[in-house]
Order: structure tokens, then C-alpha cells, then sequence
């Protein structure tokens, strides 16, 4: 099996802060379902198109919108090439709505 990209590791260690364990998951099934392929493949010219279906479902599951702009802001930082600050938002995992 293909070693996942960097840039998928960054997307999903992001996702963690807000997701906690379950972010793998979340964020391979909308790179599958939304890009049409598999982590591994992940390249920093998708990020733009996975940040936007990563923002749909986030304000799905959560209703702190505030929180859902606060990830997108993270994960568009990772799309600028700009080194990854702390990004913990004081609730270790979100519960969803």
C-alpha cells in the first residue's frame, strides 16, 4: 500500500484538533467521494477543492459556525504553503449536533 502524501498528513492532523480519531476517516472518504481519489494521491493543487467539500460537511455535523471558519482558516493557511501554527481550538474533539 502507497505511503499517504505529506499533504494528506498535514489535512488530516488539522482535521484531528477538531475531529479527534475520527478524522482519517472523515477526511479519506471526502477526498474518495468529492475528488475522485485515494489519500495517497493527495496533492497540494486539490486543496483548494477539498477545503470547500471539508467546509460543507463540517457545517453539517457542527452547529458553531464560528468553529467550522476557524478550521477552514487552518486548512487554507496549509493550502498557502505557510508553516502550520497551533491550531487547537480548546475543545480537544467536537461532539456533533
Amino acid at each position: 500500500m502507497p505511503k499517504p502524501s505529506n499533504i494528506y498528513q498535514q489535512v488530516v492532523d488539522i482535521t484531528s484538533d477538531y475531529l479527534g480519531p475520527t478524522a482519517n476517516s472523515f477526511v479519506d472518504s471526502q477526498i474518495y467521494n468529492h475528488l475522485q481519489k485515494s489519500p495517497e494521491t493527495l496533492r497540494s493543487e486539490d486543496l483548494n477543492k477539498l477545503i470547500n467539500w471539508l467546509k460543507i460537511t463540517m457545517a453539517f455535523m457542527i452547529d458553531d459556525t464560528g468553529l467550522v471558519n476557524k478550521y477552514v482558516r487552518d486548512l487554507q493557511v496549509l493550502a498557502k504553503h505557510k508553516p502550520r501554527g497551533n491550531s487547537s481550538n480548546g475543545n480537544k474533539f467536537l461532539k456533533a449536533s
